[in-house]
């Protein structure tokens, strides 16, 4: 029987995927993020919310499969990609009131952590469905997510804001963020989100068909 936590079988540092990860992941955010807010449709951009969930999914998602099919080939594209749109759309919207919320109060830097960490644990969770009939360590993925998006939406929101003096409710230009904020914006959080969950790469292997059998329904 396979252990629900095995262990690694590399050191994440000597993962064979971790470059394509860091790599991968940091152009997928990067592209996804300057698509999101370097387009404005109204004062509060209500639009791109309907739009984030399939935009960053669709890139991001494909982005992740393809790395993560060299280390685990059953893992499908559609999956991953629709994984990630789902769970996109409802943290988005469920993280947005989190951090409206917050922000009204004038947190701004608590707000964008909150918003990562709901996100990362819907979008988490939606993946570790995705993973848990073909890979181990399901479960690892969702702290590592939630982690990481937390991380990466708190410490870029701080560095974009301070060194560009704007903020994601500047209404003033016909962007919701400066492209050169949202560039260094996506590439912060790219960076910091691949890093953070490159530690769980070592625990995703392929499941033994015995133990993919005792999964299914």
């Amino acid at each position: 029987m396979t252990s629900p936590n095995p262990e690694p079988v590399v050191k994440p540092w000597r993962s064979p995927i971790l470059w394509p990860w860091l790599g991968c992941n940091l152009a997928a955010f990067t592209l996804a993020t300057m698509l999101c807010f370097s387009v404005k449709f109204s004062m509060y951009n209500i639009e791109m919310l309907f739009l984030s969930g399939l935009i960053v999914g669709s890139i991001t998602g494909w982005a992740q499969a393809y790395v993560l099919k060299q280390q685990i080939p059953k893992i499908r594209y559609w999956q991953w990609i629709l994984a990630n749109i789902i769970g996109g759309y409802i943290g988005i919207w469920l993280g947005t009131f989190g951090v409206v919320s917050i922000a009204m109060v004038g947190n701004i830097m608590a707000g964008l952590l909150l918003y990562g960490a709901i996100l990362g644990l819907i979008v988490g969770l939606a993946e570790a469905i995705a993973l848990r009939v073909h890979s181990t360590g399901a479960l690892r993925w969702i702290t590592v997510n939630i982690l990481g998006r937390a991380l990466g939406w708190g410490i870029s929101g701080f560095i974009v804001q301070s060194l560009f003096e704007t903020s994601f409710w500047n209404n003033s230009s016909s962007t919701l963020l400066p492209i050169p904020a949202s560039f260094l914006g996506g590439i912060l959080g790219g960076l910091i989100y691949s890093l953070v969950t490159s530690l769980a790469l070592p625990y995703l292997q392929p499941k033994q068909r015995s133990t993919v059998a005792a999964t299914k329904p």
